[in-house]
């Protein structure tokens, strides 16, 4: 039986639009829902981590003209506001980071604010301005003088891409939140990417905005302090166990083994931004796209987590200073292995826990034995990852959604092995707010040579499906044997989905008639210490992107993969 867990997970996710929705409501330039063309906006606003493109801008506002509007950015994150709205709290989801060219996965925000038409940008939504949306506009001054910004001017209406301090801090900021949600998320599968990085968020926005003096985002003992209450944030979220019983232990542990790496990398990225002679353009930032991606691809601070995570739950009067030392030595260029080992004698010493010493030297590295996504096919079109990161600064073509096939290879001790995995599947209109899921609780793989040559659900195994088309949410105990294999790629395409269930494969049927834009998620979950891969435009491994999913009776699913923007040619 499926438990009530958030589960940790790689996917595949596919944001689809089709040309109508450039004339829905509040596309590129704006405008509203009705039929009838709107007056020019005069109000606008601009998306910037680095600027983020084709992201999708909701007005939250329920009282007034904003209601329900939403609007899309342009090539340099720039959006207008819908006719007759002219205050609004705004919320920013999706999109690509031009600077880097990665789908953007985090969401952003800014609180409401009165607007008049001034020349240039009017408003901006930032990870700063997400701060100052959860301790509200009155802090906003607050959190300029913490973070050095205090003669930046209005925080909520300053375009990063004018002031180059403003940018690094802007960047920065995300980098850190991003960094500590991957050192935490970890520490247990029932919490996801999504609820850990808005309990960062809101941390270091008190932390913040109850700072007197300027700090840097980059200071190892502000990152500590931000681990340590994280960790404590998210103890309700967690199950009864080891860890909620030592939830305290696991925060101060966990600060001392990811703090300096966290730190480092944050200051990694912001001498990056610093070294840019401009940085009034899109494609001025873009020079420090590759620095920025080496550190968003760091793997350390999660194989750390993995391989030291009974380590976390100890008494850290007994481990927390040779975490630290491990942590020191792994932020530095050259590492010296000779500290790590005697640290880690003196851990296992101290606990009586076994540490695998080889895999705390190479934390830094990916781990050699994992599943490795190699792409996507839809409609027959194979699709390689760079495509579907680039497709959301120029949207990939397919005739249809009705065959997805998942590519995920395997290495090292995957590569002649037979494992088991979770799979799962949802379609979200864009137009009308529908969605269909399926997720299978097993799925068996079997690798030749690196080469997927089974892939099969097996016999008594349980699939839940969920539909807000007809309102359905149920689970199938599958009768027999059902073969998900297709060209050496996990099939999930109308074929299985008949196989599985007449029920649903009328759900997306009907979806797939209805739905003129739609976003598409397929994942693959790992079980227990299975690493799942991916290339980073630099040729690296590294983890796939962090995203959740939210679908049936139990509770969300996260986890990590790779996005994509697709036209469907109907």
């Amino acid at each position: 039986m499926f438990k009530s867990k958030k589960l940790s997970l790689s996917l595949l996710t596919l944001s689809v639009s089709s040309a109508l929705l450039l004339t829905a409501c509040g596309g590129g330039n704006g405008g509203s829902s009705g039929s009838n063309p709107p007056a020019a906006a005069t109000l606008t606003g601009r998306v910037v981590d680095g600027p983020i493109a084709n992201a999708t801008v909701t007005f939250t506002d329920e009282a007034t003209a904003c209601k329900d509007k939403t609007a899309t950015t342009d090539a340099n994150g720039v959006f207008t506001f819908p006719q007759g709205c002219t205050a609004s709290a705004l919320k920013v989801t999706g999109g690509q980071d031009t600077t880097t060219g990665l789908p953007f996965t985090a969401t952003l925000e800014a609180p409401k604010i009165s607007l008049t038409d001034a020349q240039g940008i009017d408003v901006v939504v930032t990870p700063i301005t997400t701060l100052i949306s959860k301790v509200g506009e009155a802090q906003a001054q607050k959190i300029a003088t913490a973070l050095g910004l205090g003669n930046v001017g209005d925080l909520l209406k300053t375009d990063p891409l004018t002031n180059k301090t403003l940018l690094t801090k802007t960047v920065a900021a995300q980098q850190l939140i991003e960094q500590i949600t991957k050192a935490v998320t970890p520490l247990d599968s029932s919490l996801s990417s999504e609820q850990v990085s808005q309990a960062v968020i809101i941390v270091l926005a008190n932390e913040l905005a109850n700072t007197t003096v300027a700090t840097s985002l980059s200071d190892s003992t502000l990152v500590s302090k931000i681990v340590t209450q994280t960790v404590n944030a998210v103890k309700d979220q967690l199950p009864e166990g080891e860890l909620k019983n030592h939830i305290n232990e696991a925060g101060q542990n966990l600060a001392a083994l990811t703090a300096n790496v966290i730190a480092k990398n944050v200051e990694n990225t912001e001498t990056a931004i610093n070294a840019l002679t401009d940085v009034s353009t899109t494609q001025a930032i873009k020079v420090a796209g590759n620095a920025i991606i080496e550190q968003k691809s760091a793997v350390t601070t999660q194989n750390l987590v993995q391989t030291l995570a009974e380590v976390l739950i100890q008494d850290p009067t007994k481990v927390q200073a040779k975490l630290a030392i491990i942590s020191t030595q792994l932020a530095q260029d050259n590492t010296d292995t000779t500290a790590i080992t005697d640290a880690i004698t003196a851990i296992e010493t101290a606990t009586g826990v076994q540490i695998d010493n080889g895999a705390v030297i190479s934390a830094d590295q990916f781990n050699p034995n994992h599943l490795k996504l190699e792409g996507l096919s839809i409609g027959e079109i194979n699709f390689t990852l760079k495509q579907l990161d680039d497709s959301y600064g120029n949207a990939i073509k397919v005739p249809s959604l009705d065959n997805i096939l998942v590519s995920l290879n395997g290495a090292g001790t995957y590569k002649d092995a037979t494992t088991t995995v979770g799979a799962a599947l949802q379609f979200d209109s864009l137009s009308n707010n529908k969605s269909v899921s399926l997720y299978a609780s097993d799925l068996k793989l079997t690798y030749s040579n690196g080469t997927l040559t089974k892939a099969v659900l097996p016999q008594g195994s349980v699939i839940f499906i969920g539909s807000t088309q007809s309102n359905i949410k149920t689970q199938i105990g599958l009768a027999n044997e059902i073969n998900v294999l297709s060209n050496g790629k996990i099939a999930l395409n109308s074929t299985t989905l008949k196989s599985i269930s007449p029920t649903l494969a009328t759900q997306l049927d009907n979806f797939n008639k209805e739905a003129n834009s739609a976003r598409i998620t397929a994942i693959i979950i790992p079980g227990s210490k299975q690493a799942i891969a991916v290339t980073n435009t630099l040729g690296n491994l590294t983890f796939a992107y962090e995203s959740s999913v939210c679908n049936f009776e139990f509770s969300c699913m996260s986890g990590s993969g790779v996005l994509a923007k697709v036209d469907i040619q109907k």
